[in-house]
Formats: C-alpha cells, sequence, structure tokens
C-alpha cells in the first residue's frame, strides 16, 4: 500500500519538499541536489530552491528552530556556500538571456539567504 500526499497549493507542496531535504539531507547531498536543481533550464526547481535557501536564513532558523528543533549548523553552511559560489559562477556567465535568468534567479537565492 503506497501514501500519496497532495497538497492545496504547489506552493505548500515546494516548502515541504524544500524543508525536508533540509532537514534530512547530508550537507554534501543537499549540495548536489541544489547543483542539479539550479541547471535545470524549464524553472521547475526554482521555488523548492528559493525556500531552501530560505530556510539558511540566520530569522528562519531561529523562528523554525523553535518549533522543529535547532538546524544543523553544516546545513545552513552548505547552502550560504553554494549561493556564494553560484553568485559568483553567474556573474561571469551573464552573457546570454539565459544566463542573465540565472543570475536574476540566483540573486533571489541571495536575498532568500539573508
Amino acid at each position: 500500500r503506497s501514501v500519496v500526499y497532495t497538497f492545496l497549493h504547489l506552493t505548500i507542496q515546494e516548502f515541504a519538499a524544500a524543508l525536508a531535504q533540509f532537514l534530512s539531507s547530508d550537507p554534501g547531498d543537499l549540495a548536489k541536489l541544489l547543483t542539479e536543481a539550479h541547471s535545470e533550464d524549464d524553472g521547475r526547481f526554482e521555488v523548492f530552491l528559493r525556500f531552501v535557501t530560505g530556510l539558511s536564513s540566520p530569522g528562519s532558523a531561529q523562528s523554525l528552530g523553535k518549533i522543529l528543533g535547532p538546524f544543523c549548523h553544516q546545513t545552513i553552511c552548505t547552502v550560504i556556500d553554494w549561493v556564494k559560489d553560484e553568485v559568483e559562477h553567474q556573474i561571469g556567465n551573464s552573457g546570454s538571456g539565459a544566463g542573465k535568468r540565472r543570475l536574476r534567479n540566483t540573486l533571489h537565492y541571495l536575498f532568500e539567504s539573508q
């Protein structure tokens, strides 16, 4: 017997997926997942990535930590390091239209992580 979860809105599903990955992933696996999700050109992981990077912000970590328990410091550092690396990489590759879209999204991730 399999269990199927349904959500009223896709955004809730994206948040649940981001939170599950953030809380349960090995930091190295999470960095790989972030890179793979960000490399997709169709934009289907943009909301997921925003939620993951938002979970790494100090305010989110403190507020949700009261409910869920403290977040793993290594996971937060992994996400922040990934965002920094992506910003540096995307600034150098923003010549094309797709490159500009990726840079814009990466800057959104940087904002979410603050």
